[in-house]
């Protein structure tokens, strides 16, 4: 039965994915990657006995150059429903869908032939020819594993799943994986909060310290130094440079700087002004360091 080849054609997909052997366009599709898939499968291994699918799919699937033509002309939203199908948005797709993926992904017993046994359990054996009677269709039921007519469970068989079995499995196993992966986050995020709390005391503030900022006790008073919540980022990084003669092109991208009362100030990260907490820090340019930050180095030297 069909149904049989497009669990085949699905469970060997699902294996593929999980194994990390299909190329992203087919691990995480999008209708233009799927187009792009289909140029590559063509090009790399062309095969005669797909040309019944991709006369299907493209309209033309003759030999190499004609196939590669008729997918380059392909709308990229005839893909859409097969996208649709492999992220699971939808339960069931047609036929020809299924055959471009089993051309896709290379499914070994392509393409659908009703003269083949797609029921059986052993991967090895899917595509089996169908059993007969008699003698002939004994052995091939020991060999595959597949339930002769009135044979009961007991005897070790077992029945095959339909595709929205095969589909309602991945989907639970995918429900379980999401969240463990939730509940190991919840558990990161808790350490790193606790960490973060346990490293800053309770009521520990900072003040600016001309060049840096200082922790001290929020009861701290300091003239008219402005004393705020300890924030151990700036404690750590947030610096002025103090030597803007130091400032190369190579710091371009991881210094900041201000016009504070007509004088360029640098930081070595964003923010506010320590001072004036109105004023935001801009990254330094080239143009503010030469027009500038050199300039005005230029003209103190002269002035010396």
């Amino acid at each position: 039965m069909f149904a049989d080849y497009i669990s085949r054609v699905v469970m060997d997909y699902q294996d593929k994915k999980a194994a990390n052997v299909l190329p992203l366009s087919l691990i995480r599709p999008s209708p233009a990657k799927l187009r792009d898939a289909c140029m590559a499968v063509c090009n790399e291994r062309f095969d005669r006995r797909d040309e019944r699918v991709l006369n299907a799919f493209f309209g033309q699937g003759s030999d190499k150059v004609a196939c590669m033509k008729a997918i380059s002309r392909c709308d990229i939203d005839d893909f859409r429903p097969l996208v649709n199908f492999l992220k699971e948005s939808t339960n069931s797709t047609n036929d020809n869908n299924i055959e471009l993926l089993a051309w896709l992904i290379d499914f070994a017993a392509r393409p659908y032939d009703d003269r083949r046994d797609y029921a059986s359990t052993g991967s090895k054996d899917a595509g089996e020819p169908k059993a007969g009677s008699g003698a002939d269709a004994d052995s091939i039921a020991i060999k595959t594993g597949i339930e002769k007519p009135g044979q009961s469970e007991e005897n070790g068989s077992s029945p095959s799943f339909s595709v929205n079995e095969q589909l309602a499995f991945f989907k639970k196993r995918r429900a379980v994986i999401l969240l463990v992966l939730l509940v190991l986050a919840g558990f990161g995020i808790f350490w790193l909060v606790n960490k973060a709390s346990g490293s800053t005391p309770a009521g520990a503030c900072m003040l600016w310290a001309g060049n840096h900022y200082q922790p001290v006790p929020c009861s701290q008073k300091s003239g008219n130094a402005l004393v705020i919540p300890l924030d151990s980022e700036k404690i750590a990084h947030f610096k002025k440079i103090t030597r803007p003669d130091t400032i190369t092109e190579n710091a371009l991208g991881s210094v900041w700087y201000v016009n504070f009362h007509g004088v360029y100030e640098c930081y070595t990260s964003p923010g506010f002004h320590p001072v004036d907490t109105n004023l935001k820090l801009r990254l330094l340019t080239d143009y503010v360091l030469l027009r500038h930050i050199r300039s005005n180095q230029a003209a103190e030297k002269t002035s010396e």
